[in-house]
């Protein structure tokens, strides 16, 4: 069995390098990168910069990136994502 570790754990923090390599060094070989804004926000391009970076290296492992299906902080629903 493959084990992996959703980033919901830390939906409240942002999502940072540090973060993943803590992930990472816990010997846990598969992250599942949780999308919501206050945790990565995809429009700051330093940061979708700084974990591409990181995801780049042969060492690690996204097996997918996930949506919140429940409405935003402001209420609304979120975005439909196309894959």
């Amino acid at each position: 069995m493959n084990h992996a570790l959703s980033t919901h754990l830390f939906v409240n923090h942002r999502l940072t390098v540090a973060l993943l390599s803590r992930i990472e060094q816990a010997g846990i070989p598969a992250v599942e990168i949780f999308c919501a804004r206050q945790h990565l926000d995809y429009r700051d391009k330093a940061q979708v910069a700084e974990l591409g970076y990181w995801f780049e290296t042969p060492r690690s492992s996204c097996t997918r990136c996930t949506r919140p299906c429940t409405p935003t902080k402001s209420g609304a629903a979120p975005a439909r994502t196309q894959w």
